[in-house]
């Protein structure tokens, strides 16, 4: 997706964002390039879905339906529509809208339920990536001893679990 100031790069495997560049904002270290906030080389994500078993979520394939990709002259906004079915006539419309000026994006998930049980979705919207700066941090303090390795593990583990209610 494309507008005047953001291009974005959305995986229909999860129908998440996986790469979000600013136009208009250049790199600290190199001025020739744009700022990319979310992408591979930053270990960030953005994903959404439904919690439990009955819809999609981060994990599911989605299916992006025809339209317009870059917000054309005169436009206002343009919308991504992704699809995704769930469990027992359950689906999914992940709406995203991006707007001109403007570096906020609205998601929306529109439910359906085609089944006969009445159902209680909940919705998710998260950034992830730091466990795997975790797990790079915790095989560069090893050293790529094993041992040492499960200690930290277990140590940040019992650190980060303190305080944390159990119910």
């Amino acid at each position: 997706m494309r507008t005047d100031l953001l291009v974005t790069d959305i995986d229909t495997l999860g129908g998440g964002i996986t790469r979000l560049e600013l136009l208009k904002h250049k790199e600290t270290d190199d001025l020739s390039k744009n700022l990319v906030l979310l992408g591979p080389e930053h270990h960030y994500f953005a994903q959404s879905g439904l919690t439990g078993d009955a819809g999609p979520n981060h994990r599911t394939l989605w299916r992006a339906l025809p339209g317009e990709r870059v917000l054309g002259e005169g436009k206002g906004s343009v919308e991504l529509r992704l699809v995704a079915e769930g469990v027992d006539g359950v689906s999914v419309e992940k709406v995203y809208t991006f707007k001109r000026d403007s570096y906020v994006l609205d998601v929306a998930l529109e439910i359906r339920n085609a089944g006969t049980a009445p159902v209680a979705p909940h919705a998710y919207f998260q950034l992830t990536g730091l466990g795997l700066r975790m797990t790079e941090f915790v095989e560069f303090i090893s050293f790529g001893n094993v041992m040492v390795m499960l200690l930290f593990t277990a140590f940040s583990c019992l650190v980060l679990g303190l305080g944390v209610p159990t119910t």
